[in-house]
């Protein structure tokens, strides 16, 4: 791929995660400016992939988003993204789990059960 190609893909891409980030957060276009801290004419420029952002700006977005910032780059949705990390927490907790001893695991395991029931009544 040649250098306007990538730029182009880039900018498609990067536009696309902005637009993700502002339906599921539901903000404004004007917010999301404020929020990254440049002006409205620049990110309304990126938002919509006529321009490619700063370093700065995309870091900016992956920590007030909380979002990786090679997620910027990636053809994933935040959706699949959420899915990922969400597997990633369960195979923390089994791990942790694992590591206690046969009696805490059964009071911890009695504990849980208990609070889902108090939950569904």
């Amino acid at each position: 791929m040649d250098k306007d190609n990538i730029e182009k893909h880039l900018k498609k891409l990067i536009s696309s995660k902005l637009k993700q980030i502002k339906k599921q957060r539901k903000m404004t276009i004007e917010q999301m400016a404020a929020e990254v801290g440049i002006e409205y004419s620049a990110f309304y420029n990126i938002y919509e992939g006529n321009a490619l952002p700063r370093l700065a700006t995309l870091y900016a977005i992956s920590s007030l988003y909380d979002l990786p910032i090679e997620f910027l780059f990636k053809d994933i949705s935040i959706e699949k993204q959420s899915d990922i990390i969400q597997k990633i927490d369960n195979v923390d907790l089994v791990q942790t789990y694992r590591k206690l001893d046969n009696e805490t695991q059964r009071v911890l395991l009695s504990l849980m059960k208990s609070h889902i029931q108090r939950r569904k009544i």
